[in-house]
This record gives C-alpha cells, structure tokens and sequence, in this order.
C-alpha cells in the first residue's frame, strides 16, 4: 500500500516537467525551428535564462537546481564550441564521446548529493570539479579514444540507460518534484546529443531541459513557502497570510507542541523524525474536524476552529493528545517510539487586536504547564 501511495505521488508529483516535455517535443517534431533568426533567439533566450536562473536559485539557496542549471550550461556551451571546432564531424570527435560519458555521470552526481551537503555555501570543490572537466574536454587528447571509440559508445549508452532507470525508480519511490525535473531533463539532455548534428534540435531539448528545471524548482519554491514540505499542512507564511484577512468574530486557537523535540534529534536520525511527523499529522487529519493546520515552528503545530469556542475545541485537542500518547510509532525497521504532545488552548477575546493576541496567550499558557509537566492540554 504504502508503494502504490508513493507511485500515485510520483506522478503526480511528475505533471509539470511531464507535460513541459511532451509540448515542446511535439513543437519540435511537427514545427521544427528551420530559421536561423529563431535558432539564434532559442539559443540567446537558454543561455540567459540559464544564468539568470543560477543567479536566481543561488540567492534562494536552491544549490541542487543551481549546480544543475550550471552542468546544463556548460554541456551545452561545449557542444557549440565542438561544432563550431568540428563542423557536422563533432560527434566523432574524441571530446564528444568523453562528453557523452561524462555528462551522464555528472547529472546522478547532483541527483543523488544530499541537499544538506550543498545548503550551507556554494560548494567551490564541486564548481572546481565541473570546471577542469570543461578544460579537460576542450584540450581532450583525440588519439588514444580513436581506437576504443565503438567500445565507448557501446560504454555510453549503457551509462545513460542505467542512468536513466536509476532515476525512474527513485521517483517512483520518492514521489518529489525534483527528482521528476532532474528525470525529464536527463531525457531532454539524451535527446540533444542524440539530434545535435541539427543545431535547431540541439537549442531546443538544452533549451527545453533548462524550462523544465527552472519551472520546477520554482512551482517547489511557491509550494514551500505555501505549505511545509514534510507534512503537507499549511505553513508559518500562509498562517500569517491566512490570519491577516477577516476573521471571524469567534474562534479557537490551539499550539501543539511534540514534547522533549529537541532530546528525539539528537537520537533519531533525520528520516525517523520526518516519519515522525507526517504520522502525527496523519493522527490530526484522522479525528474528524473543521479546524486549519499550519506548521508553526519545527516541533510546534497551530490548530484554529473557525466558529467554535474553547470548550468545543477541548474535545478534539484532547482525544488528539490521548491518542497520541497511547500510540506507537513505527519509524523504521529497528525504531518503535512512544511520544507525547502537549497543547495551550485559548479563544478569541474583544479585546484581542488580531490573532497573534490570541496566539501569544495559548503559547504563554503552554509554556507555563511545561514548567511543571508534560502531556496535558492547558486552558488559557
């Protein structure tokens, strides 16, 4: 079941590059770019877009997509280079052959770095690396490849093709956006080197693998600052959001808060955690309720019920917390672990400006009983 789940999330989560893809492969295969003027603009339009977008993803800390766009862009740029060298004979050129073996091997690379090894700076080893491959192809040595060229190739196409279903399968277990973007533009890259002698369908599958990368990671971008990528819920910025437009005059608002958060951590490991939450989300989601769910902070969750007040509200904080706290959560093979939560309860006042009134009272109240104890809801 849970395979079947994550398969239905796969392709969900595979519609954007999916159909990016589709449309610009049928533009390019029943309305071919035959002007030069055009070939120039697709090629103008790619690079800046290229660069701008490094720029962009850069300042937004999206290091994967950046260092993705960056791998696009230099394949490309040598490719045109080897042409302009070469003329229609590129592709026999010992470079391009060292290219196709590269390419592919460059692009698992990035897909399967941890995000977390790219987050805290623009790694300079790693912008190193792809740099001497580029010096390294442009000065390649032709002789000693002349002879093994068809063993190469043969080498090539099995590298793409594992490539290729590696990545399928970890989207199909993964279910993210990116690994999808990462997925069709590896197939948009395979399809520029295999149409290149035509400089129109070269531009335009590079030119098609950038759109597809840029599209997703930002529709990610909007996503996360919408919703928390973890759980599903709304997030801190949409509760903000949400809260700023009329209320109305009655309701409740509760924080949920995981007890001894910061003490799990530093025992479990990342993933355990992640499983951790999405189960507790999941038990929120099952007791029947009208009331929205935001993420608040990391361990910290804010319920309000709209047109209710905190005696109505009571009940379902408190068949959620028992139910927590009599549960079992199963986060891996070798990790069972019992949790509870604790939760300030409080409503809506006349006096209260806005919403953050009412906030700051439910967490003050929360924040008094954990002086004390744990794993009981307090009433503000």
């Amino acid at each position: 079941m849970t395979f079947i789940k994550k398969m239905l999330l796969s392709v969900k989560s595979s519609y954007l590059p999916a159909l990016i893809f589709a449309a610009l492969v049928f533009y390019g295969a029943f309305f071919p770019v035959r002007s030069a003027d055009n070939n120039v603009f697709f090629h103008t339009t790619f690079v800046a877009l290229s660069v701008l977008g490094i720029l962009f993803f850069k300042i937004f800390r999206a290091y994967k997509t950046c260092f993705l766009l960056i791998v696009l862009l230099g394949t490309y740029l040598l490719l045109q280079s080897l042409k302009w060298q070469f003329g229609a004979q590129y592709q026999l050129t010992s470079a391009q052959l060292a290219l196709f073996v590269l390419c592919p091997l460059n692009l698992v690379f990035l897909f399967c770095l941890p995000q977390r090894m790219l987050s805290a700076s623009v790694r300079f080893d790693i912008l190193c690396f792809l740099l001497a491959q580029g010096i390294l192809l442009e000065n390649f040595p032709a002789h000693w490849l002349v002879s093994l060229s068809p063993l190469i190739l043969h080498l090539s196409w099995l590298i793409w093709s594992a490539v290729i279903a590696f990545m399928l399968l970890h989207l199909s277990l993964s279910g993210k956006l990116i690994d999808a973007s990462f997925f069709f533009a590896t197939l948009s890259v395979l399809g520029g080197f295999v149409y290149g002698e035509d400089s129109n369908a070269l531009c335009l599958y590079f030119a098609l693998a950038g759109l597809i990368v840029i599209l997703s990671a930002l529709s990610h971008l909007i996503y996360a600052y919408f919703r928390d990528e973890t759980t599903g819920v709304y997030s801190r910025n949409s509760f903000y959001r949400q809260t700023a437009k009329r209320f109305p005059l009655k309701y409740a608002l509760c924080v949920v808060c995981i007890d001894d958060y910061d003490r799990l951590c530093k025992i479990f490991k990342a993933s355990e955690m992640k499983v951790l939450l999405q189960l507790i989300v999941s038990k929120m989601l099952k007791i029947g309720t009208k009331a929205s769910f935001y993420r608040y902070a990391e361990d910290e969750f804010v319920l309000i019920f709209k047109n209710e007040d905190k005696k109505q509200a009571l009940q379902y904080v408190e068949d959620f917390r028992r139910s927590v706290a009599g549960s079992e959560f199963v986060l891996s093979k070798n990790s069972v672990l019992k949790v509870t939560v604790s939760a300030g309860l409080s409503e809506k006042k006349r006096s209260d400006a806005n919403v953050q009134a009412v906030l700051d009272r439910a967490r003050e109240v929360l924040q008094k009983t954990y002086k004390f104890t744990q794993n009981i809801t307090s009433v503000a």
